[in-house]
């Protein structure tokens, strides 16, 4: 090989190596995964505290965003307002995540790819560091790229997918030049004037609607919740629900004015004008005595101001007027309607709608825990303890006392909880009405302010005293004073110390007087009715007592007394009745506590009751026998006097409980009971209105069956049904109701007179007879007289619905 030739080839050769290791280290494109805005890489969103975007044109557009707070972002160029933080987000924790994509289109041209002069630069600020991204031109496809450049790599194009940079391009535009495509301040720009509904109950501070030099302030207790009236003076508490039947056009609620704010935006970004002409044109001059500005105040940053001017045209379907918010020089096309303009207007200059006309919330009502009562018969106080089943209401203060308190809490709660219930706010408090003579009652009010017990309360152990959390005023006190016609005048006080004096209707002056017996449950203590043996009811020289003797149902109880009734069997099913009856039996109200022996004659009880009812328990139960006495009427006749064995309380109950326990008829309703098949002969006698005169038909029990022996010349042939049929009526007859002293003339038992009676006689085979009587109709046709000889001294009434056809006339037993 030529020498020279070797050296030549070997040149040639380091020459292309040093190429290769030049190229090598001179190339400067993006790695796969690698993150293109390399400088802020350690950096999380929450540290990038301002974004510039310049946007390419005849003249650049530079829109300048500042963090103002944790999740707020604020335009400072080329305007001062409000952006939409979700949008300058997404753009941030975008482009901090940005990764370049393959591309087979992507060259080092900057000029092919839009990048000489990018359509867009971007520049994110966190701290000391800074990045900047340029955007060219995005590319076509079905899933297009956009070529960029960063500030690090200024001359080294790289395609990013067009969805990784969504953000900063208007929605629904696909390929094309970056500076046509992106977003303009409009779009950055916060459509909603103020924050979201429950942030603004939460965060808000105050509120304030002024318009014509008047003015409507409401300011939030950070502590409670609740809102109060800084102006007008006097105005007191705003109500927080509102009233969800009032129109539109006024507010009456704190929440439904938080409503319309939240709803106060632009829909679009066209809806801004950002080189607005004079602020005459738009009803917006802050003088103008037309121009309704509204002032929210958060907890946190500067009040946001919202000017409301002119509707922008006098169509009625249109639902835009003219805004303006303070500090930004755009005027803004918002979406709001002419109601709730109008609200606006009259909140400002007459907000008498937003007062609370609730007494007491009713989203309190059932925080209530305890409640202090002073009226002219005394204090009352009531603590809410939780006990197993439910939270009770207890009674504490009293000789007697803990004690439970009665339904009576929850019917006052429930009747000053009812929504809106004061109709008449005074604009100013009347000290007059509540002077010390006129007041008729002072009720104060905790909410959720008792220490917890460590464990549910038994309702038979009940502590001697509750503690609050803490030395606290009472969460609302209520003041009633001296009466106007039909109202009342009350005095509301709440915590915070506001004052608001309004009228109620009279009516409720009995609820809220009630003296502390009145809170005493008047329950009676419960008792199983299966676990009566015996019953006692005394009523005035004739005790009843029936004892069961654990046979069947149907003969379970048996008369011990009163003599003429001893040894019959009762009637089950009044026996039990009564035994529920009594069980049931609710009290209307305590009338006295701890009642002297020497006290109780007094209402008609102690040693000679009106009525005196008494039952004996199973020998297997604690409680051995339970004695209830019933006494006197009341004044108004309406109720009687109480007193039972088991508390120490003297109350009332409705008159009528008295005449049930003094009248039920306990007698066994089954007449007597025989067996069918031991009547040998049935004489039947009666009919006179089918008849003309009274005839008897005598029918006995042959071996072929029943025949007619008397009259003998009858040919009648007795249907075996149908005498069966009556059989199981006169053998086993149920009584309705029994009679004493029902006389002969309006029973009617005497088949010669009386057109309608039936006299039967049952022969049995041991020899004996038993008769009975069937005389006039009553009770509209639905029962009959009737007479049994086992029964002499017993009348009654029975259904005539089963023996109607046999009582009209005697074919009736016969076959046709």
């Amino acid at each position: 090989m030529n020498f020279k030739f070797a050296w030549i080839l070997f040149a040639i050769l380091l020459l292309g190596l040093g190429t290769l290791l030049v190229s090598s280290l001179t190339d400067d494109t993006p790695e796969a995964g690698e993150i293109l805005l390399s400088p802020l890489a350690a950096l999380k969103a929450s540290e990038i505290d301002s974004v510039e975007i310049v946007r390419s044109g005849s003249v650049d557009e530079t829109i300048v965003f500042a963090r103002t707070g944790k999740d707020r972002w604020d335009i400072t160029a080329p305007t001062k307002a409000r952006a939409d933080a979700f949008v300058v987000k997404k753009v941030v924790e975008d482009l901090l995540a940005l990764k370049p994509t393959p591309s087979p289109d992507v060259t080092s041209n900057k000029t092919v790819h839009g990048l000489e002069k990018p359509g867009l630069r971007v520049t994110l600020k966190g701290g000391t560091k800074t990045a900047t991204l340029n955007v060219g031109d995005t590319g076509i496809g079905r899933n297009p790229v956009v070529f960029v450049t960063t500030g690090t790599r200024p001359n080294v194009p790289v395609a990013v997918k067009r969805s990784d940079i969504d953000g900063l391009f208007q929605p629904g535009t696909q390929e094309g030049k970056s500076a046509d495509l992106a977003r303009k301040l409009g779009d950055y720009r916060q459509k909603q004037f103020f924050k979201g509904e429950s942030d603004l109950l939460v965060e808000t501070e105050s509120i304030t609607v002024a318009k014509g030099g008047k003015e409507a302030k409401i300011v939030r207790n950070a502590t409670s919740g609740d809102w109060s009236f800084a102006t007008p003076a006097g105005y007191g508490v705003a109500d927080l629900a509102g009233d969800p039947q009032a129109p539109p056009a006024s507010f009456t609620g704190v929440r439904p004015l938080v409503t319309a704010l939240t709803g106060l935006q632009a829909a679009a970004s066209d809806d801004y004008i950002e080189s607005p002409e004079a602020l005459e044109k738009y009803g917006l001059k802050p003088d103008d005595a037309n121009t309704i500005r509204v002032e929210v105040k958060s907890k946190e940053g500067p009040p946001e101001i919202v000017y409301i001017g002119k509707k922008i045209d006098d169509k009625p379907e249109t639902n835009k007027f003219y805004c303006k918010t303070a500090g930004d020089s755009a005027v803004v096309k918002a979406s709001i309607t002419q109601d709730r303009v109008t609200a606006f207007g009259k909140m400002a200059t007459d907000p008498t709608d937003l007062r609370d006309r609730n007494v007491i919330p009713d989203l309190k009502q059932h925080t209530v825990d305890a409640i202090d009562i002073v009226t002219a018969g005394g204090q009352t106080k009531l603590r809410k303890l939780p006990m197993a089943a439910e939270s009770r209401w207890v009674l504490y203060g009293g000789a007697t006392d803990p004690q439970l308190a009665g339904l009576t809490v929850t019917e006052l709660l429930s009747s000053l909880s009812k929504p809106r219930l004061a109709k008449d706010l005074l604009s100013a408090p009347n000290d007059a009405a509540f002077a010390e003579g006129s007041r008729a009652a002072e009720l104060k009010f905790w909410y959720e302010a008792l220490e917890k017990p460590s464990a549910p309360v038994d309702a038979q152990k009940l502590p001697a005293e509750v503690k609050f959390k803490a030395e606290t005023k009472p969460a609302l006190t209520l003041l009633f004073g001296k009466r106007e016609g039909d109202s009342v005048f009350v005095r509301r006080t709440t915590a915070d110390g506001i004052v608001t004096d309004f009228k109620l209707p009279e009516s409720v002056l009995p609820m809220v007087t009630r003296d502390r017996l009145q809170y005493v449950d008047a329950k009676l203590t419960p008792f199983a009715t299966t676990t009566v043996k015996k019953l006692t009811v005394a009523r005035g020289a004739e005790t009843f007592v029936v004892e069961s003797d654990g046979k069947a149902h149907e003969e379970q109880w048996k008369f011990l007394s009163p003599e003429r009734l001893k040894g019959q069997v009762a009637d089950a099913e009044k026996v039990m009745g009564l035994l529920n009856f009594t069980a049931m039996m609710t009290p209307s109200r305590v009338v006295a506590e701890n009642p002297t022996d020497a006290d109780l004659p007094k209402f008609g009880l102690g040693a000679n009751p009106k009525l005196k009812v008494t039952l004996a328990f199973d020998e297997k139960e604690k409680e051995k026998e339970r004695v209830y006495e019933l006494g006197n009427e009341t004044e108004d006749k309406t109720s009687v006097y109480l007193h039972t064995s088991t508390r120490s309380v003297l109350s009332i109950v409705p008159k009528f409980v008295l005449d049930r326990l003094a009248t039920e008829d306990l007698r066994d309703r089954r007449l007597h009971q025989i067996e069918p098949a031991k009547v040998k002969t049935v004489i039947l006698f009666g009919w006179k209105a089918a008849l003309k005169e009274p005839k008897a038909y005598r029918f006995e029990r042959t071996a072929d069956g029943w025949k007619i022996t008397s009259p003998a010349d009858s040919k009648a042939v007795v249907d075996p049904a149908k005498m069966d049929q009556l059989l199981a009526l006169l053998c086993k007859p149920r009584v309705a109701e029994y009679l004493p002293g029902l006389t002969d003339d309006i029973a009617g038992f005497t088949p010669k007179t009386a057109p309608n009676t039936l006299a039967a006689v049952l022969e049995l085979d041991d020899k004996k007879e038993v008769s009975l009587v069937f005389g006039n109709e009553t009770d509209g046709g639905a029962n009959v007289f009737g007479w049994c000889s086992l029964r002499t001294e017993d009348t009654f009434k029975m259904s005539i619905a089963p023996l109607r056809q046999f009582k009209e006339r005697p074919e009736s037993l016969f076959k046709p």
